[in-house]
């Protein structure tokens, strides 16, 4: 009886089909993972040094609601640094518990129930769960393989309504690996700050570039105040269940982000953001060794589903996803994604778990090992030859 009076809201938010395959995976023996987006390598030494030294000095305790003020102030030296973005550490910079939390929390401060917002398609599957939970209207924003899945300045200026209130960007994008150029994300940020429409820049994979450049639209004085900056220590510093993160953004966004953040978490970690702090402070040729390694990966996997039949996919220019398509096979993503795990033992994601626009691919996670993932080519073209995947072409 208590399950039929659970609130909309939490009806509204579909499952992660990420987690329905993972939860499948975990369940069966000798499975090559390629579905989670997780580094496979440990979190850097002095990382895991300081983290032991604070908490021995009795980091353990609650921090201030917008975070540790020291990291605030490391945050703001490496936007400034790195990014071209100027922030006062004591009003516009939050800590939070991972760039998920940093962006629902900024999702929720900025959206009204009925409120459009714009989402990359495909995009973040968790995207949709958090303007849902807002109440929130979500409108989909197509990514076009032919154009490197980028998004179309001309296509987000077609979306905007009356009701448009937030436009959530995410370049190095999850789940294509594809970055929309500098010249068309400032084009975006400009469209959308002309109509008075906020953006989440989603810059989590931003040491993930392998060709091109990285661009932070806040770097732009002109729409600065329009843009939240979003980013975390997980992805680039293998350190995803250390839950620490952070945003940047106008005074009065980090400052309703903050009151929201008192009532669902209080604030994150304390050990975790001293190793934070140790992470942006200390040497960085970690994040060099560990994107150079991802290079290699990404060039196997490309490789590797470009010489079975039936298969394509972009070589993406960053983070440690490929969106192969599958297309030509005439089966829908999830039907296909399922048969490759049961027969083949090979978990991938259905590109539809990403919006609409991601039907016809998988996204693969290159995270792993080059054993596993030439393992796990082996068997896919294996099962291609055959028949085991049968083919409509």
């Amino acid at each position: 009886m208590t399950g039929n009076r659970l609130s909309a809201r939490a009806g509204r938010v579909p499952q992660s089909e990420i987690r329905r395959i993972f939860n499948l995976a975990v369940t069966m023996k000798d499975v090559i993972h390629l579905e989670i987006g997780e580094p496979d390598f440990f979190t850097p030494v002095h990382v895991l040094d300081a983290a032991d030294v604070a908490a021995r000095q009795g980091w353990t305790k609650y921090a201030p609601s917008l975070g540790d003020p020291e990291l605030r102030a490391a945050v703001a030296e490496k936007v400034e640094r790195e990014n071209g973005i100027k922030a006062d550490p004591k009003t516009e910079v939050i800590i939070t518990c991972g760039g998920m939390s940093a962006i629902a929390s900024a999702v929720m401060a900025l959206v009204d129930d009925g409120d459009e917002v714009m989402l990359p398609d495909p995009g973040w599957a968790n995207y949709l769960g958090h303007v849902l939970m807002a109440g929130g209207n979500p409108v989909y924003v197509p990514l076009k393989e032919e154009k490197g899945f980028a998004l179309d300045p001309e296509t987000v200026r077609a979306k905007i309504t009356p009701k448009t209130k937030l436009i959530i960007v995410n370049s190095p994008s999850n789940p294509t690996g594809g970055i929309t150029p500098p010249d068309s994300l400032a084009e975006v940020t400009r469209i959308c700050a002309g109509a008075g429409v906020y953006v989440i820049s989603d810059e989590v994979y931003e040491k993930l570039v392998f060709e091109g450049r990285h661009y932070s639209p806040a770097s732009d004085p002109a729409v600065r105040d329009w843009v939240i900056t979003v980013n975390s220590f997980s992805k680039t510093y293998s350190m995803t269940g250390w839950r620490v993160g952070y945003a940047v953004a106008a005074q009065p966004v980090i400052a309703g982000m903050m009151r929201l953040q008192e009532q669902m978490i209080a604030c994150p970690s304390s050990v975790s953001q001293r190793a934070g702090l140790a992470a942006l402070r200390g040497p960085q040729q970690c994040v060099t060794e560990m994107r150079e390694q991802y290079r290699r990966r990404r060039d196997i996997v490309v490789e590797g589903f470009n010489r079975i039949p039936g298969f394509s996919c972009q070589k993406p220019p960053a983070t440690f996803y490929a969106f192969p398509s599958i297309k030509s096979f005439g089966i829908p993503s999830m039907e296909f994604a399922m048969t490759l795990l049961e027969k083949t033992g090979v978990a991938t994601v259905p590109g539809r778990a990403f919006g609409p626009s991601g039907e016809g691919y998988l996204r693969i996670s290159f995270a792993t090992s080059e054993k596993s993932i030439e393992e796990g080519l082996r068997r896919i073209e294996k099962a291609v030859s055959s028949g085991a995947l049968e083919s409509k072409r």
